[in-house]
């Protein structure tokens, strides 16, 4: 869920995540950066719990549950990217048509899928983990400029 709202200080956003985990954006904090690198950080800690559930499996760890986590979390991601952080939203999206096109059984009958499953989820927790460290101030700078663009036009 997304919120917007105008107060005298610019353009507020509260952002609220599944879990209860929450943070409150302005385009003068550094909230934003801080909100981008949290979702970044929720992709990589995700992959990496998916890879430590395959690897623990006992039906050789690919279960149709974790995959459908991993799509559910995708749209979750798209609906919080409020910041338009198209780069982790391109990796994303690049994961659900290489990995996501895969049932469950799929990927048990295949080693070279499972392979290919583990190399991709670990590939998209280096990239998200790499991200969230990275300086995001032009997603915070282009978060502002989209608040004042609507404060404007709504004024």
């Amino acid at each position: 869920m997304r919120t917007a709202r105008i107060s005298e200080q610019g353009v507020r956003a509260v952002a609220f995540w599944k879990g209860g985990k929450s943070c409150e954006i302005t385009s003068q904090s550094r909230w934003p950066h801080a909100c981008c690198s949290s979702l970044r950080e929720q992709t990589a800690t995700l992959c990496e719990e998916m890879l430590q559930s395959i690897n623990d499996g006992k039906t050789d760890g690919v279960h149709q549950k974790t995959l459908n986590r991993l799509t559910r979390f995708i749209e979750q991601f798209k609906q919080m990217n409020f910041a338009n952080d198209a780069e982790m939203e391109a990796q994303l999206e690049q994961v659900r048509r290489e990995l996501l096109t895969r049932t469950a059984a799929e990927y048990r009958d295949s080693r070279s899928a499972q392979r290919s499953l583990r190399q991709g989820l670990g590939d998209l927790a280096g990239k998200a983990r790499e991200l969230a460290q990275a300086d995001a101030r032009e997603l915070v700078q282009q978060f502002g400029q989209l608040g004042q663009r609507r404060f404007h036009l709504a004024a």
